[in-house]
């Protein structure tokens, strides 16, 4: 327990300071491992569901990772034994991912479909009922309209109603698909309707939650996965029979599913929404609040601990811990996690509870629930391994947990650090004095090679570029492998496959052994690789290249070959080594099935702007998409493609016309302004102007994004990155500049405070632009061929007769449109301000 800090001694204790580099919460998560008799084999994909008059939890079903299962078990809380085991008569067919929901009106468990992967189920939309006093499933033959077969469904029970069921997949059946299709089971009538309600139906999903809100009347449906991932919001209210989609105002949460929503009663909030798995498979950990009486969702940018990412976890509301239980889940790099967390909302804090000993192994595909009869939670199965190929059986239950925080920050470096007395036996006092003092010298080894890492990839290192592929382990791909591979028919390959390539007995990325031996030449600014021959001297120019693009189709950025074939137009010019990055072959891509895969994509991403802003670096902006007549042909043609074919699990063939496009503008896309953006910073960049960071943040609002949390990311880095390049910045030069850029230009000159030198050409500047341009700090201006006339002129005369400039000399060559008389009132005015002018006009 860490408490108020107060240092004292006596012969029998010890008081020992000890640093923790985070905030830690008062209580401790006593778990209990509940090993009763007859407790369900190990599984996964189960259902679960808490039974207030059994006073306990009932599982059904699952996978253990060899077949799919059908037996039926009760835990009672206050039972000694815990587990029974359940051997009705009738026993539904095995199978895992049905769904089971408690029902008061029945006095038993309602259980729907499923799936069974190895088998096609005979009746995979049959409904079963367990009776718990007659201990018998009984099949419902019901009449009416019964959902369609599926899994990934979700089905709620409503007092004021009966029996929900909305969504799902289906599979081994012809027709199969995903439904959107909504049904009501009536318990006292044994009959099914299918809900032909009015209004804005959801589309087809599956992987979806729902929640029903007694203060709405009805069921919120959100998110889940049909074709691409969704974040839509629709209630269906019963009294009206009429679905609504829900235009929401505020944050709206990012497209997910496998996700967990809940609704936490309105006194409390409303309907909370947490992680799950998005577009770029990427997984989640942002929080929300639906406000129903609003309509306004609220991204909670809650303190304290915050889980990570993750996908496949658990969360249950508790109303007495007053927040969110979250447990486990699948987290980035397949890693698979048992730590628990307790959103409070009256403090806006997350809580991570540390766990005891007892705690559950890391997880995913469990089920949690929360028992006001128990107080506390129970956590049930899972699996370590996608598909149950190591489920659990195990049973833990968690006790109300108290959460208090008490800190006493202190200062050092760029650390926070708790200072906790704890009092201890003299017999360990050592032995943790020695811990401690290993901990602490590896926190200084720790610091000073993060110090010198920021060295090492700084922008104005030469060796940067170098230094990140090394420290990212992203790869560059050769110039030769794009040429060979476009010769022969086939499109950029994938990280994964791109590493095993060879083309004409070299690898098909470069390798590091390579990369570390590129040397540096401060003389010429270039680089080079010595000749693999120890004899010879030979050095071979290097050129590090990098393509900024649109990504075309959700499975592959350039499906149609386009990109590749401009790419190797536009470096074929090149001489000597000419190495490329372009993010689907030289990043791990989707799916990242090792930790080494996945530090190695984060490391990248975090430094990114490397690859746009480095001066070393050859940046290629492909901002035309595929002209469509292309797209059509080759449509026409039956074309494949080899992508990650999810239903296989492996790279397979793929019909281009099946892929998920994305026919977004490259200047409507955020990471591609971004790009954009970076690469205008570059010395020798002359097209484009780096914007302003309140500029930049204000266009970031309009610009598309595939998940939404990448916008602060990337304002951040261009922000860094205008700061870094500006600060240093001694010459400029534009050319051709379009009007868009010479407004951002007017915004931005005065953000460089070491200008010397500034040369504008052929750019129509206006009144506004040669302002700016008086204005800057620069002591030489040169404009040549800018379309000056005699409103240009009258707006430098006012800026040398009324304001202070840092000019000394100002050259405005080819300029044939400024009349005599406005060409001799400026030379007047720079007389007089001591100003020397350089003036080439056609009045001359």
């Amino acid at each position: 327990m860490i408490r108020a800090i107060r240092v004292w001694s006596c012969s029998l204790l010890w008081v020992l300071v000890v640093f923790v580099t985070h905030t830690t919460s008062e209580a401790i998560a006593t778990w209990e491992q509940k090993d009763p008799f007859s407790a369900p084999t190990p599984r996964a994909f189960h259902t679960m569901a808490w039974s207030s008059a059994a006073g306990g939890l009932y599982v059904f079903g699952g996978v253990d990772g060899s077949s799919d299962l059908n037996d039926l078990h009760l835990y009672v809380h206050e039972d000694p034994q815990g587990w029974q085991r359940k051997v009705p008569f009738s026993t539904p067919s095995p199978r895992d991912q049905p769904t089971m929901a408690w029902s008061s009106a029945a006095g038993g468990l309602y259980m729907l479909g499923g799936i069974n992967s190895r088998v096609q189920l005979n009746e995979p939309n049959d409904l079963y009922l367990y009776v718990p006093e007659a201990n018998q499933w009984q099949k419902i033959n019901a009449t009416g309209d019964a959902p369609s077969p599926c899994y990934g469904h979700t089905m709620g029970w409503s007092s004021d109603a009966g029996l929900y069921v909305f969504g799902g997949r289906q599979l081994f059946v012809d027709g199969s698909g995903d439904h959107n299709d909504l049904h009501l089971y009536v318990h006292e009538a044994n009959h099914w309707q299918k809900i032909n309600a009015t209004g804005d139906v959801p589309s087809p999903r599956y992987g979806h939650t729902m929640a029903w809100s007694s203060a709405a009347g009805g069921l919120y449906v959100f998110g889940g996965l049909s074709g691409g991932y969704l974040n839509d919001l629709y209630l269906y209210v019963h009294e009206a029979n009429q679905w609504q989609k829900i235009n929401a105002l505020g944050d709206v949460p990012t497209p997910r599913f496998r996700h967990t929503m809940v609704w936490s009663g309105a006194e409390a909030g409303g309907l909370y929404l947490f992680g799950g798995w998005n577009l770029r498979e990427d997984y989640l950990n942002d929080l929300y609040l639906y406000i129903h009486e609003a309509n306004q969702w609220h991204e909670i940018h809650a303190g304290g601990d915050i889980p990570s990412p993750r996908e496949g976890h658990t969360m249950a509301w508790s109303s007495a811990a007053g927040g969110l239980y979250v447990f486990g889940g699948s987290g980035r790099g397949y890693r698979y996690l048992n730590d628990l967390y307790l959103y409070v909302v009256e403090a806006t804090q997350w809580h991570h509870i540390p766990n005891n000993w007892q705690a559950p192994s890391p997880r995913s595909g469990h089920t949690m629930a929360w028992s006001s009869a128990a107080g506390g939670l129970y956590v049930f199965g899972g699996s370590d391994d996608i598909g149950g190929g190591a489920a659990y059986n195990d049973l833990f239950f968690l006790p109300e947990v108290n959460v208090t925080v008490a800190v006493a920050p202190v200062d050092v470096g760029q650390k926070d650090i708790i200072v906790a007395a704890v009092a201890i036996s003299s017999g360990s006092a050592f032995f943790l004095l020695l811990t401690f003092c290993a901990f602490y010298k590896r926190q200084l080894r720790l610091k000073e090679a993060a110090s010198k890492l920021k060295k090492d990839l700084e922008l104005n290192n030469p060796l940067a570029i170098k230094n990140f592929f090394l420290y990212s382990d992203a790869c560059l791909v050769r110039f030769e492998c794009l040429k060979e591979i476009y010769q022969k028919g086939q499109a950029w390959p994938r990280r994964q496959e791109a590493d095993g390539m060879t083309v004409g007995g070299a690898t098909a990325l470069v390798t590091r052994k390579e990369l570390e031996d590129v040397m540096y030449d401060e003389d010429s600014r270039k680089f080079y690789l010595p000749s693999e021959d120890d004899e010879s001297s030979k050095l071979t120019e290097v050129h590090f290249c990098s393509v900024s693009h649109s990504w075309e189709a959700m499975e592959h950025p350039d499906p149609w070959r386009d990109q590749l074939r401009e790419t190797i137009n536009r470096l074929d010019h090149l001489r000597g080594h000419v190495w490329i990055f372009y993010d689907y072959a030289s990043l791990y891509q989707f799916p990242r099935k090792t930790n080494k895969q996945m530090q190695s994509f984060n490391r990248a991403l975090s430094h990114m702007h490397l690859l746009y802003a480095h001066d070393w670096v050859n940046v290629e902006i492909i901002s035309k998409l595929t002209d469509q007549a292309v797209k059509e042909k080759m449509e026409r043609d039956n074309s494949y493609i080899e992508v990650y074919n999810v239903k296989i699990g492996a790279v397979g063939p793929v019909p281009i016309a099946e892929l998920t496009f994305n026919d977004v503008p490259y200047l409507e896309r955020g990471w591609c302004i971004a790009e954009m953006q970076w690469a205008s910073t570059r010395e020798g960049e002359d097209h484009a102007v780096p914007e302003p960071p309140e500029q930049f943040a204000k266009r970031l609002c309009q610009l598309k994004f595939t998940h939404r949390s990448d916008a602060s990311a990337v304002q951040e880095l261009q922000e860094k990155v205008f700061r870094e390049k500006t600060g240093r910045t001694t010459k400029l030069r534009f050319d051709k500049l379009p009007p868009e850029q010479v407004h951002i230009l007017c915004s931005a000159l005065q953000h460089y405070p070491k200008l010397e030198m500034i040369t504008i050409s052929r750019t129509k500047l206006q009144p506004t632009g040669v302002a700016a341009v008086l204005r800057c700090r620069a002591v030489l201006a040169v404009l040549v061929n800018c379309d000056l006339r005699d409103e240009e002129a009258a707006a430098m005369q006012d800026i040398l007769e009324n304001e202070t400039t840092a000019v000394k000399q100002l050259e405005v060559g080819r300029n044939d449109n400024m009349s005599l008389n406005a060409s001799k009132s400026l030379t007047l005015a720079a007389l007089k301000k001591n100003v020397k002018l350089l003036l080439e006009t056609e009045a001359q």
